[in-house]
């Protein structure tokens, strides 16, 4: 909003004179997140920061916080825990620059402790085996890959008439409820 205000400025001499002038209070921009940032795995790719309004035209936006580098935050910076995001705007339709900021945080989740212990020796003609020694279990969050003679990757079946004689290398990756994965190398 403007106002008009009026300056009388009076001399030694007792001579005045008026003034005018019109001061303008130019409105902050109006500051939201449209939806939250997302949870990260801290093995995570970086990911583009788009939450903030306003966004675009005269406003020029930019995030700040530790793992923020040209709004993209990346999670491999950064240990498990809560870190704060700051969402600053410009607004470049006036010759002020009016900033703004709104603050709020993104969680970085800690990876699952995915481990396979030592799977013993099996002979070829010893029909299918059923891998139990990954920790954590899980038939729905668990998944065996990486040999061909694992013939159930959910339950992690291996089949030693498949893969024939001598180690065999394959993954366990598990899906933690935050949707981190982890995965952990073994043999046969």
């Amino acid at each position: 909003s403007a106002a008009q205000y009026f300056v009388t400025v009076t001399d030694q001499n007792n001579c005045s004179n008026v003034d005018s002038f019109e001061l303008s209070v130019i409105a902050l921009p109006v500051m939201s997140f449209a939806t939250s940032i997302p949870e990260q795995c801290d093995n995570g790719l970086a990911d583009s920061l788009i939450q903030g309004r306003p966004i675009g035209g005269a406003y020029v936006g930019t995030y700040s916080g530790a793992g923020v580098m040209n709004n993209t935050i990346h999670p491999l910076l950064l240990n498990p825990g809560s870190y704060p995001i700051r969402y600053t705007v410009v607004d470049t339709s006036n010759k002020l620059n009016c900033t703004n900021y709104i603050d709020t945080s993104v969680i970085v989740n800690s990876l699952p402790n995915v481990q396979v212990s030592t799977i013993q020796d099996i002979c070829i003609n010893s029909g299918l085996d059923t891998i139990t020694e990954q920790n954590p279990k899980s038939i729905s969050a668990g998944l065996f890959f990486g040999d061909s003679a694992i013939v159930n990757d959910s339950i992690g079946i291996f089949n030693p008439l498949i893969s024939g004689a001598g180690q065999h290398s394959f993954y366990y990756a598990y899906v933690d409820s935050n949707g981190c994965t982890d995965t952990a190398l073994t043999s046969i």
